[in-house]
């Protein structure tokens, strides 16, 4: 039983009470007044807990409101961030800067070179050996480079792979033997040579340079001239 129900059953059997006289006029009066007392308590209780509900639903719209501030600038910090990488261009391999045409204040286009870039980790060279030196050339066979500019250095190496066709056949123009001369010419075959990682020697490689390369076949080893190419070069 609750503290007003004891109120009211209280205040009921003291009225009953004082009307048959078995009680006083006073104890009624305090019972009355108890009811009275627990009667606007609880009124208020309920007034506060209208407000209470009130006041939640007021936090509830501040939260809301504010969760979409935060969402809406973060999504300004991430469009930020995005007008900010506009203003970079980024390479897309390492390498050393070769020919440059930016220059400092000048506006760049969509899709203008920028500049020249050398992969010189990854750089190769392709050499133009004649058919008959072929025989026993294999790809991995060690290979050692010298360079011209570079006379007491030597760089190692190893042939990466054979060209699948001479290098006349890859021309322009390619000759025609049709006419019924012929005369037998040595073809030459590219064989590119990759360039051994761990060399301090090599970083200092420029493409176009030329070497000679000694490949390791076997018992003998073949010298011819030959031209550094970039990574990229085809």
């Amino acid at each position: 039983m609750t503290r007003r129900s004891n109120s009211r059953a209280n205040a009921a059997r003291y009225r009953n009470l004082s009307e048959t006289g078995a009680g006083t006029t006073q104890e009624q009066q305090h019972a009355a007044s108890a009811l009275a007392e627990e009667l606007a308590q609880q009124a208020r209780n309920r007034a506060a807990l209208v407000a209470t509900g009130q006041n939640l639903d007021v936090l509830k719209t501040q939260r809301d409101k504010a969760a979409g501030a935060l969402a809406h600038a973060e999504a300004m910090l991430e469009q930020a961030k995005l007008n900010l990488s506009y203003t970079e261009i980024h390479a897309p391999i390492d390498g050393k800067v070769g020919r440059r045409s930016a220059r400092v204040g000048a506006f760049v286009t969509t899709g203008a070179p920028l500049l020249a870039i050398v992969p010189l980790s990854n750089a190769y060279i392709v050499a133009n050996y004649q058919e008959n030196q072929l025989a026993r050339m294999r790809p991995g066979d060690s290979v050692r480079i010298k360079v011209d500019s570079m006379p007491d250095v030597t760089i190692r190496g190893h042939v990466d792979s054979l060209a699948p066709a001479t290098g006349v056949s890859f021309a322009p123009i390619a000759p025609d033997n049709a006419t019924g001369n012929f005369t037998k010419i040595v073809q030459r075959v590219p064989v590119r040579i990759t360039i051994d990682h761990g060399q301090q020697a090599a970083s200092a490689l420029s493409v176009g340079l030329s070497v000679e390369t000694e490949v390791a076949v076997g018992k003998h080893a073949d010298a011819r001239i030959a031209r550094i190419a970039g990574a990229d070069a085809k």
